[in-house]
């Protein structure tokens, strides 16, 4: 098959393919190859991105290449019937677009199946390809609407979708559907999965599909937030799930996180409270052994009586009513509060993480909120582990670096970058002199990982935190390294920060 395999950053490999139908095919046969250390396989456009648990071995990016991917398999996923009301504000407008009747339209959507070829844009919004060939070529709309309503069905180029939430849409909107495509509490969220066959059905009314909620805090024994500090929430290592349109989420500093958990003896990958510039209070409810990692921050032990204690970079046992205070942290943004047994809560795809672009999990920390909590060992403290950050950030190159000039890249590495206010747990938002492009043309959607480096139209780079969309349209011309992921959960606005090339 016509393909290359790419280099995305340190432990994924990206298929690049001469187009859709040829990535699909390849998903597939990447899919049963059974590969050794696959973590994710997620279909796109016309790639595949590929993650491992560790970085793949040279010769894997050759096996990938020489996969029979000539054309799908056989085998299907489940088949699922959508009824859809078409009342769409966009029905006449396709129906003229195509030179038929708004009914034949309808007929035609509904009388040929579908297929999931891959998820992204949010969770459980699922690219649908295949149907009736006359909506192989459908445009989006020229300025996208500020928002359609949950369940809206689409049509853009050779695409069909429904929307499983309230969203902004560039799509041709041609009825409603009450099935609901995302619900977090089923054991399976997503409706539809890659793979998977649709067949659309006309009904004659079609209400609203309830939306999504975030999960809210259970009442009991815990850390009750006097104080909780900015956006904190709730992180552990994150999800699994990139194929249905979740990102990964969890701790922006990973390192941090392990060493808050170590330190009070729980699995590294436990879940903590995430705090952002810190000026937090937490006051046990019952007898808790706690640590705090990340940068240096000021921590005062409150006892019941009132009395203030000093702490130093080690665990502190907290009776019924003791208070744990949490300063400004100096050299960094983000410290991580655990305790032994850690925290409780329901998990979504094997996660306690709040991910605050596709708003699943527990919700944000507000003042009042009882964190309910697990029984621990409090009998064996370590120190907490010393924090190490840094303000340059080892990246591996591409891939598509080749998107642009050679000059551009070596100024992408040799300059000061400010990381700008408008930063967060889904990007880091860079200001610099811009870079310029090689190739002007139109990336098609391919799918992202934490720390790809992204760079839009204008030329300023932005870093992919957590909690980043699953797919995206512009360059990537650099991925960051796991450590430099840590440290770049770190800048803080008005931060400078630079790039440093290393072999992947």
């Amino acid at each position: 098959m016509d393909v290359r395999v790419l280099r995305f950053g340190a432990d994924a490999l990206l298929v690049e393919l001469a187009g859709l139908d040829a990535a699909l095919a390849a998903y597939d046969a990447i899919s049963q190859a059974e590969l050794p250390g696959v973590r994710e396989i997620v279909p796109a456009a016309r790639t595949v991105l590929v993650t491992f648990d560790s970085p793949p071995d040279p010769g894997l990016a050759k096996k990938i290449a020489a996969l029979d991917a000539t054309e799908r398999s056989a085998s299907a996923g489940a088949e699922t019937t959508v009824p859809v009301c078409y009342d769409g504000e966009d029905l006449q407008f396709v129906a003229s677009l195509l030179g038929i009747h708004p009914e034949e339209v309808i007929e035609r959507h509904t009388g040929s199946p579908w297929r999931v070829a891959f998820s992204g844009f949010q969770p459980g919004f699922a690219y649908l390809v295949g149907g009736d060939p006359i909506f192989s070529n459908i445009p989006r709309l020229a300025s996208p609407r500020v928002a359609v309503p949950a369940g809206a069905v689409g049509l853009a180029r050779q695409f069909s979708a429904v929307y499983p939430r309230i969203s902004p849409a560039g799509w041709q909107i041609i009825g409603r559907s009450p099935l609901p495509m995302w619900d977090t509490d089923r054991p399976q969220p997503a409706t539809l999965a890659p793979g998977d066959t649709v067949r659309f059905q006309a009904v004659a009314e079609a209400p609203e599909p309830p939306t999504p909620q975030a999960k809210t805090w259970s009442d009991a024994y815990g850390l009750r937030a006097l104080r909780p500090g900015l956006q904190a929430s709730l992180q552990d290592d994150g999800r699994h799930a990139l194929a249905l349109g979740v990102s990964r989420s969890g701790a922006m500093d990973l390192a941090s996180l392990h060493a808050a958990n170590a330190a009070v003896g729980n699995a590294v990958g436990a879940p903590a409270l995430e705090i952002t510039f810190g000026n937090a209070l937490y006051q046990s409810v019952g007898e808790h052994l706690a640590a705090v990692a990340g940068p240096q921050v000021g921590l005062t032990h409150v006892l019941v009586s009132g009395e203030r204690r000093p702490v130093a970079k080690q665990p502190v046992r907290l009776a019924d009513g003791d208070a744990l205070e949490l300063g400004f942290p100096v050299g960094g943004c983000r410290n991580y509060l655990a305790v032994a047994g850690g925290f409780a809560g329901p998990k979504l795809l094997g996660s306690l993480s709040w991910d605050a672009f596709a708003v699943l999990g527990p919700k944000p920390v507000t003042a009042g909120d009882l964190l309910a909590t697990m029984w621990g060992d409090t009998s064996t403290t370590i120190p907490v582990a010393e924090w190490r950050g840094s303000s340059t950030l080892d990246v591996v190159l591409g891939p598509r670096d080749d998107w642009f000039t050679p000059e551009a890249v070596a100024s992408f590495l040799a300059q000061e970058w400010e990381v700008t206010a408008e930063s967060n747990r889904v990007g880091l938002r860079l200001r610099g002199e811009p870079l310029t492009r090689l190739i002007n043309g139109e990336l098609e959607s391919e799918g992202m990982l934490p720390g790809a480096v992204q760079v839009p139209t204008g030329g300023q780079p932005v870093v992919f935190g957590r909690d980043h969309p699953v797919t995206g349209g512009y360059p990537v011309i650099a991925v960051l390294t796991p450590a430099a992921q840590d440290a770049a959960g770190q800048l803080a606005p008005g931060t400078r920060v630079k790039f440093n090339s290393v072999a992947g």
